[in-house]
């Protein structure tokens, strides 16, 4: 089981958020083909943030969200996770980290053909979300709250 936390962009510094990378540098530091890395931009999994290419001899320009975004699809790559299942949980993944309902970065949990994603509402509810079937919620129970309504119950009672 892996897992993964993911930085929303206003908790970097404004130093990470800063760093440029070309397409080669993305593929070196993953350890990928500059052609893997062509395909996933060609599919839409990673979109260059800096720079998209504009013609022959231009350069793509990646940012740090963009690297940890190519470090993800690696992840899910290396399990057999097809460009289709990576685009849906992509897109879920984002809309997690936009929701300004969702306090805390959230935590990407990938267990076989499963990416979770486990964060806490303002509520302090914890949500498990299924990235791979976007509107799939699992429920979560926190057994240390469940333990402290029992206690409160129990007191009630006596």
């Amino acid at each position: 089981m892996a897992v993964t936390a993911i930085e929303s962009i206003s908790e970097m510094d404004s130093s990470e958020r800063k760093q440029v990378f070309s397409t080669g540098e993305v593929a070196t530091m993953l350890n990928a083909s500059l052609n893997e890395v062509d395909y996933w931009v060609r599919s839409k999994l990673i979109v260059p943030s800096i720079r998209k290419a504009a013609g022959r001899g231009t350069r793509r320009l990646f940012d740090i969200l963009d690297l940890k975004q190519a470090f993800l699809i690696q992840q899910l790559r290396k399990v057999n996770w097809k460009p289709k299942q990576i685009a849906k949980a992509l897109s879920t993944v984002a809309s997690v980290i936009q929701n300004s309902d969702l306090l805390r970065a959230p935590l990407l949990i990938h267990e076989g053909c499963a990416l979770l994603i486990l964060c806490q509402s303002k509520e302090q509810k914890l949500i498990l979300l299924d990235a791979a079937n976007p509107g799939q919620q699992v429920m979560v129970i926190a057994l240390d709250s469940l333990e402290e309504e029992m206690q409160r119950s129990l007191a009630r009672s006596r």
